[in-house]
């Protein structure tokens, strides 16, 4: 009968393995494998979307940061300076990594 159940799936020969629904003999039909239920999702766009937010995030501290030192004037400068670089290296990652999830278009 097509769609049926093979004997043994399912069943229980004891209270111990009550939360065990692979059958006995561990067919790779019929186990739930995390690789081949991920390959159908593309998570790859997700994570450069996670990336992206926190790159965003770091840029906007530091430039805030960067804000709060000069108004002071005894701070030092050269570690003004690093802040500032370190801006600069965050947003070159954050336009590399919006031009990534640009699709390219063929024309």
């Amino acid at each position: 009968m097509p769609g049926a159940i093979p004997a043994g799936i399912g069943a229980r020969s004891s209270a111990t393995d009550a939360g065990d629904w692979y059958p006995r003999n561990n067919h790779p039909t019929y186990q739930c494998d995390a690789r081949t239920m991920s390959d159908n999702v593309n998570t790859d766009g997700f994570s450069k979307l996670e990336r992206l937010k926190a790159l965003r995030v770091a840029h906007r501290d530091l430039d805030g940061a960067i804000a709060t030192l000069g108004r002071h004037p005894d701070v030092d400068q050269l570690h003004v300076r690093r802040l500032k670089k370190e801006k600069l290296r965050l947003k070159d990652m954050i336009t590399r990594l919006e031009s990534a999830l640009i699709p390219d278009l063929n024309a």
